[in-house]
């Protein structure tokens, strides 16, 4: 059984270990390349979004996007989650999702957006399963969201 997740802002450190997830083939598939240093001076720059590490133990186990909510949208977003190749359909990903909640410290009741690649099955199953709720595709992306309920 998984124990807690705790999670906190993405470090340039955390890049190593998050990069090498990507030659797994199904993780270079579904999430592209990995960031390079110009995309982790924005990622470390932005006001707007941020990067959380998730991490059991010691051990990295997650990395999530969020997006905040601003003057034309509301809710929080999710934008991007990767679990650990070898730490996948084992019940992390659920657990990063809500330490990422818990660390926005968002209350009961807000809405959450999140968006999956069309052509990305295995994460539209993860939502599906997790109980969001598709909206339609944008922009090559499926929009799904969540009402919080903790």
């Amino acid at each position: 059984m998984i124990g807690q997740i705790k999670v906190r802002k993405f470090r340039r450190v955390d890049n190593v270990e998050y990069s090498s997830w990507f030659s797994d083939p199904s993780m270079h598939k579904t999430m592209g390349p990995t960031w390079n240093d110009e995309e982790l001076d924005h990622i470390f720059s932005e006001e707007k979004a941020s990067v959380l590490s998730a991490f059991h133990s010691s051990e990295l186990v997650g990395v999530v996007s969020l997006a905040f909510p601003d003057d034309e949208i509301s809710s929080y977003g999710i934008t991007g989650i990767a679990v650990k190749p070898q730490r996948q359909r084992q019940g992390y990903g659920a657990k990063i999702i809500l330490a990422a909640q818990n660390y926005c410290n968002t209350p009961k009741g807000q809405e959450w957006l999140g968006f999956v690649s069309v052509n990305n099955h295995p994460a539209q199953e993860f939502m599906d399963k997790q109980g969001w709720k598709k909206q339609g595709a944008e922009y090559e992306m499926i929009r799904y969201t969540f009402t919080q309920m903790a």
